[in-house]
């Protein structure tokens, strides 16, 4: 008998990782910040430091930190290619 775990989700920028930013790091990082990461490309460039700190809770600032499973969808994308 085979056996099936069903189909795994790849996370993408669109789908996953563009809402979180949206959601929770778009209103110091979109824009006129400093630090704009508003595309895959700027995350891309950012990945393993913006692992760390939403990790750590450290990001964003001033506010609650990502959930388990948010912080799950980022390091998904990062090991899955990080795919638009």
């Amino acid at each position: 008998m085979p056996f099936s775990v069903g189909e795994i989700e790849i996370p993408t920028w669109k789908d996953d990782i563009r809402p979180i930013f949206k959601a929770d790091c778009g209103m110091c990082h979109d824009g006129d910040s400093e630090s704009v990461l508003n595309t895959a490309d700027s995350w891309r460039d950012q990945i393993d430091n913006i692992v760390q700190l939403v990790s750590t809770g450290a990001m964003p600032l001033k506010r609650d930190p990502l959930t388990p499973s948010e912080v799950a969808t980022i390091r998904a994308w990062r090991a899955t290619g990080m795919l638009q």
